[in-house]
């Protein structure tokens, strides 16, 4: 009976001290860790990033603690995210993964509220921006530390987490520019893997998933509903900044499939070209490669573009 006891012991200190690890240090959302982080960024310009961090609480914690944001910036997804000193633009970069609409208001509200004068805002507007079906919620994380949700206490019990928390070296100065990289103007570069990957094959199975990312359910909405995109956009000309929309195509191999699979991207198209027209708006891009002169070759895989494809479709 008492070796059952203790082994019971032993199985309930095992969660007990990830819970408690998790929490003491919970790197994702602590503002004591991203102030720290943003530091490094600016003291150094760029970092060696080693395990996964919180891209909206970075991307907060930038705006909270930095003494360099830039008159022009960026508002965009992962598509976005080399805008910046990968391509020579002088901008600080607020993009995120899987960035919509929610995660623009939060950016915009809190460069509001620390008072920061901003010129010109690159606003980049993927047809997902109008998909209320995509599942995406991150957007709710960004303030996370102020949180408690079911999500966030399965996550300071997982493992995984406890691992990612006691790593030492979840950044580092950089010593190996074939690492991921970030810089301090929110930008990244890409590890030497992905850059030489085949990205033809990365192409070809992109578009042969189930969904393209983000436009689950895009098909089904019959009236792309626009207000919340005009909104953002009226704020942000409200205090003074000039607009540029951002669009980016998909790769020539796969764009006229994507468009055929979800005709709602041609309404987000016109909906872009009335707005620019009625709210006196600049447009970069294109979501007809073929416009662009970028090709296959100008892409990561099937929705990234290179520094060299992303440079055409600014310049273009």
């Amino acid at each position: 009976m008492k070796k059952f006891i203790l082994y019971f012991i032993k199985l309930l200190l095992v969660p007990i001290l990830i819970f408690g690890v998790n929490i003491a240090i919970d790197s994702h959302s602590s503002i004591k860790f991203n102030k720290i982080l943003v530091k490094q960024l600016n003291d150094l310009d760029s970092l060696t990033i080693n395990s996964n961090i919180s891209d909206r609480q970075l991307v907060k914690s930038q705006i909270l603690f930095s003494n360099n944001i830039k008159k022009s910036i960026v508002l965009g997804s992962s598509r976005s995210m080399l805008m910046g000193k990968p391509i020579g633009m002088n901008v600080s970069n607020f993009s995120m993964p899987g960035a919509v609409i929610n995660d623009f208001y939060n950016v915009i509200n809190l460069l509001e509220e620390k008072q920061n004068k901003i010129d010109t805002v690159y606003l980049e507007i993927s047809p997902w921006i109008f998909n209320k079906n995509a599942g995406e919620t991150r957007f709710k994380y960004w303030n996370e530390n102020k949180i408690i949700n079911k999500r966030k206490i399965k996550k300071l019990f997982s493992t995984k987490y406890f691992i990612e928390n006691i790593n030492p070296h979840k950044y580092s100065p950089v010593r190996n520019y074939n690492d991921f990289i970030r810089y301090s103007d929110g930008t990244i570069k890409y590890a030497y893997e992905y850059q030489n990957a085949d990205n033809i094959s990365l192409i070809k199975k992109y578009e042969k998933n189930k969904e393209i990312y983000h436009l689950e359910g895009f098909n089904s909405l019959e009236n792309l509903n626009k207000n919340q995109l005009k909104n953002l956009i009226l704020k942000i000309k409200k205090s003074g900044a000039d607009i540029i929309l951002i669009k980016h195509p998909y790769p020539p191999l796969i764009n006229d499939k994507i468009i055929k699979r979800y005709p709602n991207i041609i309404k987000t198209d016109s909906i872009i070209k009335k707005l620019s027209i009625d709210l006196n708006l600049s447009i970069l891009g294109s979501f007809y490669p073929e416009k662009l002169n970028i090709y296959n070759s100008d892409y990561y895989d099937g929705m990234h573009l290179t520094p060299r494809g992303l440079k055409k479709l600014i310049h273009h």
